[in-house]
């Protein structure tokens, strides 16, 4: 079982599964467990989110169900933390590479230009190398986190991954300061660094949520690659019923293989456990 701290960064390699003939298919579905708490009122939650309906800011940052990103404005001031400690975990048999930061500090409360989602996603490491075991980016912010992931061998890698909102309403929405949930390109631009790591901000689509209930009942989380064209990928992820897809038709920069599974966590929400 995961607590997931802020930030936290997962990554396990598997062998290489092919992405680069038309008709080629890779899916990853493994088991997704999640609970967390609210101070938003649940008539808040539809639509564009708990702030448009009338929830406190604040309490919106303190409530799984709601959409959030970087409202500045309602941001606390951050406290300071000591250093991170790394661990190794097995999952799956499988040895994930972990940053985390230590298990005594307590949780820090929304940076002004973080999000509180998920991000997951599947990737070709394109031969640039491994993460170095655990402890491979030992920071404790999400800035910090960021300039690690678009150092070799990250900037090398080439993928998609989902950001997420497990909990929030199928039909949240974009407001001006948050995103709900969508796809995300890993792109080779060379001119805007946030668009270049490993969780990159060059957005495919955005769309609702998967409104997950209360009680951290299991459910399986989907991702599929299919190469639909040439130059086509077309990205399904499917999670307690919903199915969210759209399609990559820029060529640059698409995977030939899908070898590596990554997952980060970037600020903090009231989760009390994800599995």
């Amino acid at each position: 079982m995961w607590t997931p701290k802020h930030p936290d960064t997962l990554v396990a390699y598997f062998p290489p599964k092919p992405l680069s003939g038309v008709g080629d298919t890779f899916t990853a579905a493994f088991t997704w467990r999640s609970n967390g708490t609210d101070e938003c009122a649940p008539s808040t939650w539809a639509g564009s989110g708990c702030v448009a309906n009338r929830c406190d800011p604040q309490s919106a940052y303190k409530s799984v169900h709601c959409v959030g990103g970087t409202g500045g404005e309602f941001a606390p001031a951050r406290p300071p933390r000591s250093c991170p400690r790394t661990h190794t975990l097995t999952y799956a048999h499988k040895q994930l590479a972990h940053s985390m930061p230590p298990a005594t500090a307590p949780p820090l409360p929304p940076s002004p230009h973080v999000p509180a989602d998920f991000r997951v996603g599947l990737f070709d490491s394109a031969g640039a190398g491994k993460a170095a075991g655990s402890g491979f980016c030992p920071e404790t912010s999400y800035d910090a986190m960021e300039k690690c992931l678009v150092e070799k061998p990250w900037i090398n890698y080439q993928g998609y991954h989902l950001r997420l909102f497990p909990h929030a309403g199928t039909d949240a929405k974009n407001y001006p300061t948050a995103v709900p949930c969508g796809w995300y390109k890993m792109e080779k631009t060379g001119r805007v660094p946030s668009k270049n790591f490993l969780f990159g901000d060059a957005r495919i689509a955005e769309f609702g949520c998967f409104h997950l209930p209360g009680g951290g009942a299991p459910m399986t989380l989907s991702l599929t690659y299919a190469r639909t064209g040439a130059s086509e990928v077309t990205l399904t992820a499917t999670l307690n019923g919903v199915s969210r897809t759209a399609a990559d038709r820029d060529a640059s920069a698409q995977p030939a293989n899908i070898d590596t599974w990554a997952i980060q966590y970037p600020n903090y929400r009231p989760y009390t456990f994800v599995d």
